[in-house]
C-alpha cells in the first residue's frame, strides 16, 4: 500500500547500500538573442525540475555588446539530461562539459566513521551517568564534548556530500550574438 511506497520514495533519497553516490557538475555556453530573457527561463526551467539557482549574474548590453548572464544551478541529478536538453532549446549551444566524480567508497567510508562515532559518543555517555567522582566526570565530559562535535561536523559533511550527488551543479553561460563574436579568438 502506501507505506511501501513511501518507504521506497524515502530510501531513494538516503541512497541504499548498493547504490552509486555520484556527483555531477559541469558548465554550459550557450549564444542566445536576449541573455536576460534567457536566463528568466533557466530558472524556470530549473525550478520546474525541483531545482534551484544559487547564483545569478547579468551583464547588460552596451554598444558593441549585446550582454551576457551567467547563472550556477542545482539540476537533480535524476533529471539532469532532460532539463539540459530543454535549456540547450534557448539558442545555440557553443560548448558543454559535465563530469562525474564516484564518491560510493568516501561515502560508504564516511557512514562507517560516523557510526563509530556514534557508538563511542553513546558509550561515553553511559559512562557519565555510571561516573562517581568529579574528576571522572570531567574526563568523561570532556571527551564527550569533542566526539559530539566531530559528530556533529561529520553529519554536515555527509549532509553536504548527499546535496552534492541528488543536485548537481552546472554553471549556464548565456552569450549575446555579438558577446559570443568577441570571443572567438
Amino acid at each position: 500500500g502506501a507505506n511501501v511506497m513511501g518507504g521506497m520514495a524515502q530510501d531513494s533519497a538516503t541512497g541504499s547500500p548498493g547504490e552509486r553516490q555520484v556527483i555531477k557538475s559541469g558548465s554550459m555556453t550557450i549564444t542566445v538573442k536576449s541573455p536576460t530573457d534567457a536566463a528568466d527561463e533557466v530558472s524556470r526551467i530549473v525550478e520546474s525540475a525541483g531545482g534551484r539557482v544559487d547564483a545569478r549574474t547579468e551583464h547588460s548590453a552596451e554598444e558593441a555588446d549585446g550582454g551576457s548572464a551567467q547563472l550556477t544551478v542545482r539540476i537533480p541529478s535524476a533529471k539532469l539530461s532532460p532539463t539540459l536538453d530543454e535549456i540547450k532549446k534557448l539558442g545555440t549551444l557553443e560548448d558543454i562539459a559535465i563530469s562525474s566524480s564516484d564518491v560510493t567508497g568516501q561515502s560508504q567510508d564516511l557512514d562507517a566513521r560516523l557510526s563509530a562515532l556514534r557508538t563511542s559518543v553513546d558509550r561515553l555517555q553511559a559512562l557519565m551517568a555510571k561516573a562517581t567522582s568529579t574528576q571522572d566526570l570531567i574526563t568523561i565530559e570532556s571527551a564527550l564534548s569533542e566526539r559530539q562535535g566531530n559528530l556533529e561536523a561529520m553529519e554536515a559533511q555527509r549532509r553536504d556530500r548527499r546535496d552534492q550527488v541528488d543536485l548537481s551543479a552546472v554553471t549556464v553561460n548565456l552569450d549575446s550574438p555579438a558577446t559570443a563574436r568577441s570571443h572567438l579568438p
